[in-house]
Formats: structure tokens, sequence, C-alpha cells
């Protein structure tokens, strides 16, 4: 048999033939990216509640060493001086707000991206009737938007991270630790004595752990992701690759007798 040419040729796999994991997959992953991107804003949003919603990020905490109130450690009851609220200077507004919303813009989005793959087919040619005929068209905007989500959560999680460490040291001259500690909830207690609020989740130290993990979590969540979808395109899954052969007209009728 005489042979004109050869190549390979894609085309749509067929629905049937795309495995049900890349749609779980994508699904789960989304899920875990809204719910921490959930969970890290409303736990800064607490964080900044503890302290009447001024900005501990790069905030200069000043010391009152003239009124001193006591506060039970390991070691035992100490004495330790108040927050001058006269003198402290704390960090700019737009700084917390990015720390904040970051997450809760993410979640957002990880909630609509879950929703167009929970709806769509599972890959391939797709189906007639589905709302988007081709399903592997949203894989490719999927990927760039990852990549972004990915590197605006990451500065967001650096700068929440970085910031309340640098919070926490603040109180080196108190408390004399040089980590965010438990001790630090009792000047959540002088916040709310002055503020009035509510103080049902003035758990500083509690807060500020889940608000950094989440935050942690919602980044890697976008990345893992951004693996996933990239890992796709490369296993062509949502592709066949036929192998075309041309002969000639007359090789072909003679077949046919």
């Amino acid at each position: 048999m005489v042979v004109l040419d050869q190549f390979y040729q894609i085309i749509e796999r067929n629905t049937v033939g795309v495995p049900i994991f890349w749609k779980v997959a994508h699904v789960i992953i989304f899920i875990a990216a809204a719910v921490s991107g959930f969970l890290a804003t409303f736990a800064f949003g607490q964080v900044l509640q503890d302290f009447n919603y001024n900005c501990l990020l790069n905030a200069d905490i000043v010391f009152n060493n003239n009124t001193q109130f006591p506060i039970w450690t390991r070691d035992g009851t100490k004495n330790v001086s108040e927050i001058d609220l006269t003198e402290t200077v704390w960090g700019p507004a737009t700084g917390c707000n990015f720390a904040q919303f970051t997450p809760l813009f993410t979640m957002i989005s990880a909630l609509i991206w879950g929703v167009f793959f929970i709806i769509l087919a599972k890959g391939g040619a797709g189906y007639s009737t589905d709302l988007l005929s081709k399903p592997w068209h949203i894989v490719y905007p999927c990927i760039f938007y990852c990549a972004i989500a990915f590197i605006t959560h990451l500065v967001s999680t650096l700068k929440l991270q970085n910031g309340i460490r640098q919070f926490c040291m603040e109180f080196k001259p108190e408390l004399h630790n040089n980590q965010c500690v438990p001790e630090i909830d009792k000047y959540t207690d002088q916040q709310f004595y002055i503020s009035k609020g509510n103080k049902i989740f003035s758990n500083f130290y509690l807060n500020q752990e889940v608000a950094i993990i989440s935050s942690q979590v919602g980044a890697w969540m976008w990345i893992v992701q951004l693996c996933l979808l990239i890992a796709r395109v490369c296993c062509v899954t949502d592709y066949d690759l036929h192998l075309v052969t041309i002969i000639p007209k007359e090789e072909m009728s003679g077949s046919k007798m």
C-alpha cells in the first residue's frame, strides 16, 4: 500500500471517555479555596475588632508605664503597662484592607469557578444540551486566572503574616517574648473596655492563628489548582490523538472491491 502522507490529528474527546477525577478534583480545590478565604477574612476581621478596628500591621505601639494592670503567665502573675492610645501610631488602613479583602475576593471567585465546573460536563466535546457545549474552553482562562489569584493571595498572605508577627514583637518589652502569645489577649480587654464592644470573639491569639493559617492554605489551594489545570492540559485529557493516513484514491477503490 502506497502511503502519501501520515500525521496525527487532535480531536475533542468524547465526554464519556474523560475521567471524572478531573472535575471532582477541580471542584474540591475550589471549595477548599473558598472556605479558607472566608476563614481568613473573618478571623482577621476579628483581629481588627480586637483592637477597635485600628490597623495593627506596621503599627508602632507605645506603652504607658504609669498605668499598669495584672496578667497571668506561666511564671505567675505580673503587672504590665497599658497601651498608650494617644501616642501609639497604627498602620495605614489600606494595608489591612488589602490583607482582609483579598481572601474575600478570591473566595467569591473560587465559588464562581467552582459553579462553572459543577454545571458543565466533565470535559471533552461535551453535550449539545450543555450551557457551554465545549467545557474544555474554560480550562485556559482558568489557568490564567489561577496564576493571578495565586500571586495576589500570596502577597496578601505574606503581608498579613509578617505584619502580625511584627505587631507581636511590639509587646516584647512587656511580655518578654518574640512571638505572638496568648497574653496579648489581655490588651484586647483594654480595647473593649474603652470601645464597649462585643467580647464574644475577642481572642486575639486564636484569631491571628486562624487568619494566618487559613490565608496560607488559600494560597496553596490556588497554586495546586494551577498545577492541576496545567497537568490536565499536558495529559491531553480533553482530546484524542488520531493517526490519519492518506493513500491514493485508486487503492481505496480497490480495497472496497
